[in-house]
């Protein structure tokens, strides 16, 4: 059974990001862009460990890069433009 990630880009204010592209890989990419209030998920994952990352063209996020290692199908993460 696919398992997923999830997560909120935010700026510097704590405010959701929108139309922001994040992606994990882990082997292939896979893809989610962000709805009006941040929010993302990226869907159809194996168990695995992933890269999870913001577009570059998108700025300067802290963290960069996490690592997400899905054992129970589901992962939530947070990240933070730091402009």
């Amino acid at each position: 059974m696919p398992g997923s990630i999830s997560g909120q880009v935010t700026d510097a204010n704590g405010a959701g990001l929108n139309d922001i592209a994040v992606q994990a890989v882990s082997g292939r990419p896979m893809r989610a862009k962000t709805n009006s209030q941040g929010n993302y998920v990226i869907t159809n994952l194996n168990a695995g460990t992933y890269a999870v990352s913001v577009a570059p063209t998108a700025g300067v996020f802290a963290p960069a890069t996490l690592s997400v290692t899905l054992k129970q199908w589901t992962a939530g993460l947070k990240t933070t433009d730091r402009r």
